[in-house]
């Protein structure tokens, strides 16, 4: 959460913008890589972004509680305690598109010590006559 009373905003939410380049520096540019990264395989990598959304908003209403309960009119409260949870998810979110980009690469699945093919849907296999896989290779010339 940012907070309408806190008294300075992390810098990152003042930088990038979409006629800009890529900046790492920049929380629009956090939030914007890792939707363009989703859009390659969006069924599978939002399950995983989903779990990482779940946590940050999760400490955020922590935090809008914490506030509520101590801030007292300190505005530099405020804003130090934001200002550092915007810091960590920021950072959480390249992290997940880098993450993201390693588990999906190549249309698979992959962990630290392992890989597996993501395939298609039987649901789609089924539609395109393919439940069994392709057809066997047609004979060379010399067996006919």
């Amino acid at each position: 959460p940012l907070f309408a009373g806190q008294d300075t905003l992390w810098g990152a939410y003042g930088r990038g913008h979409k006629g800009g380049g890529v900046d790492r520096s920049s929380a629009m540019w956090a939030f914007r890589y890792l939707q363009q990264v989703v859009n390659l395989n969006f069924a599978r990598m939002m399950q995983d972004v989903r779990g990482l959304q779940s946590q940050v908003e999760g400490r955020g209403r922590e935090l809008v509680k914490e506030m509520a309960d101590n801030w007292k009119g300190n505005t530099t409260l405020l804003a130090t305690a934001a200002n550092a949870h915007a810091e960590k998810v920021v950072q959480a979110w390249w992290k997940m598109t880098d993450q993201l980009i390693f588990t999906y690469a190549d249309g698979n699945v992959y962990s630290a010590d392992s890989v597996e093919t993501a395939g298609y849907p039987q649901w789609w296999l089924e539609a395109v006559g393919y439940e069994d896989g392709p057809p066997p290779p047609p004979l060379a010339a010399d067996e006919l």
